[in-house]
């Protein structure tokens, strides 16, 4: 391949030198994804878990008059970094003990990864990997990546993620699993409360989980209540 038939560069970028994408670019409009507070605290600790996948995947950046690159794809792994760089190597090494699989790893490992997070938090330009795209790149063409980086084409199958996959790893890895039939009967699911604070049991809805997930119960809820948290008036019990 010819050098100029190389539409882009894989560099290191100090993350402060990587906006994310709120508009700032002519023609580009924001971001349009976003994150739940729990799917973002799994984005951390997978982030910490596997920094291998930051050198593998890199962040897709263009550059912009003032410098700096603004980030087109992985505005959520810059986010992740971002609170990453903030925490103290101590304050990591917290956050890998509740990470899943950690405890299960060799104490070579453990060391590994506390050592690159260390080491990572104390240098001075927190570098992270990134595509750059070619400043001859046009408006449109930016726009179809940043919505391209984040299409999912493919779907799940749920039924070999249940018959060979761990559902607990599945769920730390930020999958939602499907709500399917279970013992557990929640007649009082949703409860609307009048001004006075009496009971007033309005419409109800009715959900099951298979008996394999009833261990997680409480996160099923959790995402419930993510789901229902623009809509006032809703209680999940």
């Amino acid at each position: 391949m010819k050098e100029e038939e190389i539409r882009s560069k894989f560099v290191l970028i100090p993350l402060e030198m990587i906006e994310p994408n709120e508009g700032q670019l002519e023609g580009l409009p924001a971001n349009p994804r976003d994150i739940v507070d729990r799917k973002f605290d799994l984005l951390i600790k997978d982030v910490l878990m596997f920094p291998e996948m930051i050198e593998l995947r890199g962040m897709m950046v263009y550059p912009l008059e003032n410098k700096r690159f603004i980030a087109i794809g992985g505005n959520m792994r810059h986010r992740a970094l971002t609170e990453i760089s903030k925490m103290s190597p101590a304050q990591i090494n917290i956050m890998l003990g509740k990470c899943s699989g950690y405890a299960q790893l060799s104490s070579e490992q453990r060391e590994h990864l506390r050592n690159t997070w260390g080491e990572w938090v104390k240098s001075k330009e927190k570098n992270v990997p990134c595509g750059i795209i070619s400043k001859e790149t046009t408006i449109e063409q930016i726009k179809a990546m940043a919505i391209l980086d984040n299409s999912g084409f493919g779907r799940w199958q749920w039924d070999m993620l249940a018959n060979e996959w761990n559902a607990e790893e599945l769920t730390e890895w930020g999958i939602d699993l499907p709500i399917m039939e279970s013992e557990i009967n929640t007649d009082d699911f949703f409860d609307d409360l009048d001004d006075d604070g009496s009971k007033d049991k309005g419409e109800k809805i009715t959900v099951t989980i298979p008996l394999e997930m009833k261990d997680r119960k409480d996160d099923i809820k959790s995402i419930i209540e993510d789901a229902l948290s623009d809509y006032s008036g809703i209680k999940v019990k």
